[in-house]
């Protein structure tokens, strides 16, 4: 019962989209897609190459703090490709949406889902990171997919959705 009142208060929480709010329920079945699977060629990636990145495009959105934490990861120099799958893209209004689903616990009480307390897990967890990644690899596709695309009229945004209770 617990995770079908957790489903509930995603489906119901109303969103703010660039063209107003609305709730993910009200979206047809024509206007989603899950699991959209994606492949991004990789340069070399190292640490420090990823944090001069997130420190050069600072704003509210990308802290600075996450580059110096970025900065701090041990792997050794990658190249490739990465696969990945964002959990939903959804068509509003002209716009597309990611969403990516978490179920971080952080506790029992509304006020533990706080912005600043989900800013401080998307960091810790480096979904800042992957939602970056999510924006690249849903930018792509729609720049294949949609013709006349343009990021600033097509792309709506995305939304990190936490299953709380």
């Amino acid at each position: 019962m617990l995770f079908a009142g957790m489903v509930r208060n995603v489906l119901t929480a109303p969103l703010a989209g660039a063209d107003g709010a609305f709730i993910l329920s009200s979206l047809e079945p024509k206007q989603r897609l899950h699991e959209l699977e994606f492949y991004i060629p990789m340069g070399l990636v190292t640490a420090k190459g990823l944090s001069s990145l997130f420190a050069a495009k600072s704003s509210a959105e990308t802290v600075p703090s996450f580059a110096r934490l970025v900065r701090r990861l041990k792997f050794s120099p990658v190249r490739g490709m990465l696969k990945g799958f964002i959990d939903m893209v959804f068509l509003r209004n002209g716009r597309y949406y990611l969403v990516d689903w978490k179920s971080n616990f952080l506790g029992s009480r509304v006020e533990e889902y706080a912005p600043d307390r989900l800013a401080a897990v998307m960091e810790r967890e480096f979904y800042t990171l992957q939602y970056h990644l999510y924006c690249v690899a849903l930018h792509t596709f729609l720049g294949v997919r949609l013709k006349g695309y343009a990021y600033d009229t097509h792309f709506g945004g995305s939304f990190t959705s936490s299953c709380a209770a």
